[in-house]
């Protein structure tokens, strides 16, 4: 084992660790943009002359004059009388495989010069000095950032898709300072909601599918020094006997955490349907919950709503060959809960039934009949140049009625008009 000294290098054997630089000047790690010009030096006196070496994230930069025939044919110009080596063309890969140091240019066996810093020269560059014929070295390390405008390396491809199906664009993109990724539709920006999200990897998800949702779609990059974009199409796809979407869809409270869901059939391919989709969310929130009704139904109870906040609902019916466009959402606040009174909903299943002097009166109770106290029936004579279809407003007065209120008990569910000749 030699033994450790100080010499005329003024360094300790073998030490692998930075130094603090004394006689050895040691690089300084830069910052450059792309096609910059990045210059490391680093140089040692002493007697013999240092042997300087260097190394970029652990691989060799030849620092002599060399020809190599590995794959394509690499080009080396050899300069010795000025110790210049420059390589070109086809760089030589790292392991994991990277370029690594190839159009790099040593200038006088000790000091690194890149022309045109690319961003595959950023790294970890180490100048090793090293004593003729012995082990003694010492090292130093500086790191080259280039920086460079963010390029799109994977875009978006154009799609088709049903309706109601999922699409999915992928965008991925590089540059530095690394790019953000933002999406836009036909030139708007999208943000995320329940059912559009843009993922952390950068990629754009579209659930339940409408046909709102076809247009071109652009995927953004973009970071201090620029922008890139890529754009892709998606088409939606309408199949026959699909239905359209569920018409009059509402919601009313029964309570201040429970919401009656009601909707009436779609007009087309009703027939055919064989359930429903409902979604609903708090307007604030992204996430969407989703329940499977049957076919034959027409309402729905929502429980477990929270008091006071602001929820969305919409609903798409289902046939063999696939669900169908959704409705519009539909905006419900529910009640707060310190306050559980709540005016009762209208009788439903109203129904007239004509005799020779009389009308027989039918009804079913509400759906929150347990809080309602009794009925008030009222009736008005209608003239010929009248459509029966027209009534006072909601709210108006009693005076806009020709006879009532007839007041009712609560368990009454139909009365007979009698002396109407």
């Amino acid at each position: 084992m030699e033994k450790e000294d100080h010499n005329s290098y003024g360094l300790s054997p073998s030490s692998p660790a930075l130094p603090a630089c004394g006689q050895l000047v040691c690089p300084e790690s830069q910052t450059v943009e792309e096609n910059g010009m990045a210059r490391f030096e680093c140089r040692i006196e002493g007697l013999p002359s240092p042997v300087i070496t260097w190394e970029k994230d652990h691989e060799a930069v030849p620092a002599e004059p060399s020809f190599s025939d590995e794959g394509k044919q690499n080009l080396t110009l050899n300069c010795p009388r000025f110790g210049i080596a420059k390589v070109e063309e086809n760089p030589k890969k790292s392991n994991d495989g990277k370029p690594v140091s190839t159009d790099v240019i040593v200038l006088g066996r000790t000091n690194l010069l890149i022309p045109s810093s690319q961003p595959h020269h950023s790294g970890v560059y180490v100048c090793r000095a090293n004593k003729p014929q012995t082990r003694q070295f010492v090292t130093a390390a500086a790191e080259l950032r280039v920086l460079a405008t963010p390029s799109i390396s994977q875009a978006p491809e154009t799609i088709s898709r049903t309706r109601a199906s999922t699409a999915r664009f992928v965008c991925k993109a590089e540059g530095e300072p690394a790019p953000t990724i933002h999406w836009l539709k036909n030139g708007q920006t999208i943000l995320s909601n329940g059912r559009v999200k843009v993922q952390s990897s950068g990629s754009l998800v579209i659930n339940q599918i409408g046909l709102e949702d076809a247009g071109y779609y652009q995927c953004v990059a973009e970071n201090s020094l620029g922008m890139a974009c890529a754009t892709a199409k998606l088409s939606v796809i309408v199949r026959e006997g699909l239905p359209s979407a569920p018409k009059k869809v509402s919601a009313v409270s029964l309570s201040s955490t429970t919401v009656l869901v009601s909707w009436e059939r779609p007009e087309h391919n009703s027939e055919q349907i064989i359930g429903f989709s409902l979604h609903y969310q708090r307007a604030a929130a992204d996430q969407v919950t989703s329940i499977e009704v049957g076919g034959n139904e027409t309402q729905i109870t929502l429980y477990s709503l929270h008091p006071n906040k602001v929820y969305k609902v919409r609903i798409a019916a289902s046939t063999s060959v696939g669900y169908g466009a959704p409705s519009e959402w539909t905006q419900h606040r529910t009640p707060d809960r310190d306050n559980q009174t709540h005016v009762p909903f209208a009788p439903t299943e109203l129904k007239v039934r004509a005799k020779m002097e009389s009308l027989l009166i039918t009804w079913q109770p509400p759906a929150n009949h347990a809080q309602i106290s009794g009925y008030k029936l009222y009736y008005r004579e209608v003239g010929p140049e009248e459509s029966s279809d027209e009534s006072p407003l909601d709210g108006a007065e009693d005076e806009s009625w020709d006879v009532g209120p007839i007041k009712l008990k609560k368990k009454v569910k139909q009365y007979e008009l009698t002396r109407l000749g």
